[in-house]
C-alpha cells in the first residue's frame, strides 16, 4: 500500500472497523438481537438512542474526524480507492472532467446536491416517529437503501461529489452541525500521486465549496464572502438548513417525549399531521432567523456607512447568528438524550435513585452545555480572512 497520509494504517484499520460495525448493527437489527452486555437493550434502542446522538456529537466537537471514518463514505469511494485513484495519479485533476449529460449531472449534483441532502434529512428524521423507532426491520431496510445509494452514487462521480458533499442525507447536517469545531484534524480521504508533479496530492477538485478542502470552517467563510460560493443553490440551502434546524428538532423531541401530540381527524391522517407539526415548527424557526438577521441588517446599515465595512459586519452577525441557532439545536439535543440516557438506559445497569437521577442528568447536560459556550465564545468574534478565525476552539 503507498503511503499518501500520516497514520494510513491506522486510519484504514478504523475505517475496516466501522464497516464492521454497520454490518453487526444490520444483523442485529433484522434478528432482533439484545445486547446483554449493555442493559439487554434491543439493537433498534441501542442504535437509535446511543449510535446516532454519539455521532452527532462527533459531528459537532470534530466533524472530521467522522467524515475520515464515515462508513458510507468507506462505502461511497470503493470506486475511487480500487480505480479512481490510479487514474488521477497518471492524469491528474483531467480524470474529473466529465463529459455530456454525465458532465452535466455533475456540475448539477455539485452545485445543487445540498438541496436533495436537506429533502431526506426532513423526510427520514420524522418518519421515525411513525416508524423507524418501533420497527426494527424498517431500520433495517433504511441503513441498507442508504448504503446502497451511497455505493451507486459514489461510482458515478468522482471521488465525494456524488455522495459525501452532495445528496448524503446528513450532508447538510454535517455542514451545520460541523461549522464551528472544536478539534480540527486533517482530511485522509482524497490524497493521490499526481506523478506530473511527482507529489501527494490531498485534493481533486472533484466538488464545489468542498470543507475537507482546507477545514470546515474556510469552506465556511468561502460560502458567506465570496460570490461564486455564495451565489448558489446550496449556500442559500445550508442557511435554510441552520434556520429551521431549533424548531425542526423542538418539534421532533417534544413529539418523541409525548410533550405534544399529534392532532387527528387530518386528510392524510398520522402521516400527514406529523409533517405539518415539523412545518410549523421549522417555519417559525425559519421567521424568527428571517427578522433577527433584517433586523440586524438595518442597524448595521444605518452605523456603517462605508460600504465595505457593512459588509464584513453584517458578514459577523450572520456568521454569530449562524453560531447560536446550531448551538441551541445541539443544546436541545443533548437535553432530551441525555434525560433518555439517564432515566431510561442507566436504571438497566445500576439500583439508583430518582434523586441521583437528576443530579447525573444534570452534570451530563450542564457538561455540554458550558463546553458549547465555549465554542460559541470561540467562534463569536472571529471575522472572514486569513488569521481573522481560528479553525478550532483551542
Amino acid at each position: 500500500m503507498q503511503k499518501l497520509y500520516r497514520y494510513q494504517g491506522l486510519w484504514f484499520a478504523i475505517r475496516a472497523a466501522m464497516v464492521l460495525g454497520v454490518a453487526w448493527v444490520l444483523w442485529g437489527l433484522w434478528t432482533g438481537a439484545r445486547l446483554s452486555w449493555f442493559g439487554n437493550v434491543t439493537m433498534l434502542q441501542f442504535f437509535w438512542l446511543i449510535l446516532m446522538p454519539v455521532i452527532v456529537l462527533v459531528m459537532y466537537f470534530s466533524p472530521m474526524l467522522w467524515r475520515n471514518t464515515c462508513p458510507l463514505s468507506t462505502v461511497s469511494l470503493w470506486r475511487f480507492t480500487l480505480f479512481g485513484r490510479r487514474k488521477l495519479s497518471r492524469i491528474g485533476i483531467r480524470a474529473n472532467e466529465l463529459t455530456g449529460l454525465h458532465g452535466k449531472l455533475y456540475d448539477l449534483i455539485r452545485k445543487r446536491g445540498l438541496v436533495i441532502s436537506a429533502l431526506l434529512f426532513w423526510l427520514i428524521v420524522p418518519y421515525r416517529l411513525a416508524l423507524f423507532n418501533a420497527d426494527s426491520h424498517s431500520t433495517f431496510w433504511l441503513i441498507v437503501a442508504v448504503f446502497a445509494a451511497a455505493f451507486v452514487f459514489g461510482a458515478l462521480f468522482p471521488v465525494k461529489s456524488g455522495w459525501c458533499t452532495s445528496i448524503c442525507p446528513i450532508a447538510a447536517a454535517e455542514k451545520a452541525y460541523g461549522m464551528n469545531p472544536a478539534f480540527q484534524i486533517e482530511n485522509t480521504r482524497c490524497h493521490f500521486f499526481n506523478r506530473e508533479v511527482g507529489k501527494v496530492m490531498s485534493c481533486s477538485g472533484c466538488t464545489f465549496n468542498c470543507w475537507d478542502v482546507v477545514e470546515p470552517e474556510h469552506a465556511y467563510w468561502q460560502q458567506s464572502t465570496e460570490k461564486i460560493f455564495h451565489d448558489t443553490v446550496n449556500a442559500a440551502m445550508r442557511k435554510l438548513f441552520v434556520a429551521t434546524l431549533p424548531g425542526f428538532m423542538i418539534v421532533f423531541f417534544f413529539l418523541a417525549n409525548k410533550i405534544w401530540t399529534l392532532p387527528t381527524g387530518l386528510p392524510g391522517g398520522k402521516v400527514s399531521a406529523l409533517y405539518l407539526a415539523f412545518a410549523l415548527g421549522m417555519g417559525v424557526s425559519a421567521g424568527i432567523y428571517a427578522v433577527i438577521k433584517r433586523s440586524a441588517k438595518k442597524r448595521l446599515r444605518r452605523a456603517e456607512p462605508d460600504e465595505k465595512s457593512f459588509l464584513v459586519r453584517y458578514t459577523v452577525a450572520k456568521r454569530r447568528l449562524d453560531l447560536f441557532f446550531v448551538t441551541f439545536t445541539l443544546n436541545t439535543i443533548v437535553f432530551f438524550v441525555t434525560s433518555a440516557w439517564t432515566f431510561l438506559l442507566l436504571p438497566r445497569f445500576f439500583a439508583i435513585d430518582p434523586v441521583s437521577q437528576g443530579v447525573l442528568w444534570s452534570m451530563l447536560f450542564f457538561a455540554f452545555f458550558f463546553a458549547s459556550l465555549i465554542g460559541l465564545r470561540s467562534g463569536w468574534n472571529e471575522k472572514p480572512g486569513p488569521g481573522n478565525y481560528r479553525p478550532n476552539w483551542w
